[in-house]
């Protein structure tokens, strides 16, 4: 993720921090991947890169169901419907 910032290449910024979010999320690593996947559906909105917020989306929304947080990831799970839509429409 250094090299990425420090270059300014945002689409390999949001891989490598999905990629490491993966690896937290598998590891249990608890409120990790969901930092990290609320970092990357930034990103992505900032660089117009739906299908990285859709994956960064799904995966936020996955973690934190299986935390119990339920009421967090309402409003994910629809803004991830929403930007599904958007793009099927193009």
């Amino acid at each position: 993720m250094a090299i990425a910032r420090r270059t300014g290449d945002v689409a390999l910024e949001m891989l490598a921090m999905a990629s490491s979010s993966h690896v937290d999320y598998w590891h249990l690593e608890g409120q990790c991947p969901v930092e990290k996947g609320l970092k990357i559906i930034e990103i992505a909105q900032r660089a117009d890169a739906p299908q990285a917020e859709i994956t960064a989306l799904q995966w936020t929304v996955i973690t934190l169901l299986g935390m119990g947080r339920v009421n967090e990831a309402e409003p994910l799970a629809l803004a991830m419907l929403s930007t599904v839509e958007k793009i099927r429409n193009h």
